[in-house]
């Protein structure tokens, strides 16, 4: 299988990967939002992290999303990827399934923005 070995500072994290089916992502971000943006709507948050997950589809019926990273960085901080052919990668930290009901839901809630925003 294709998987990630992840490393941070040259310490080995993770090597993240998904046998069948699906989709592996690592992100990594930098937000700085205004205060009226901001979880107490007081202060300007400022965050820089990484994130190394995915979406196993190998069951059609119910996708999985995996996560083996989600951290905070520092300025400074290196990180490296190394895409990399392997039997076996490490089981991710959290694995939660589709809840198909809740999906279902969201779903209505976006068409009914939509429609709001732009009209039947």
């Amino acid at each position: 299988m294709i998987a990630f070995e992840v490393n941070i500072n040259g310490k080995r994290i993770c090597i993240a990967g998904i046998a069948d089916f699906g989709v592996l992502s690592a992100i990594l971000s930098w937000a700085r939002r205004r205060p009226e943006n901001s979880r107490d709507g007081k202060s300007i948050e400022e965050e820089l992290t990484f994130e190394v997950g995915g979406l196993d589809s190998t069951d059609a019926a119910v996708s999985e999303y995996l996560k083996w990273l989600a951290t905070p960085l520092q300025v400074g901080d290196i990180v490296s990827i190394r895409v990399i052919e392997c039997d076996e990668a490490e089981t991710p930290s959290e694995r939660r399934r589709e809840d198909p009901d809740a999906a279902a839901k969201a779903k209505k809630r976006y068409y009914e923005q939509l429609k709001r925003e732009y009209g039947e």
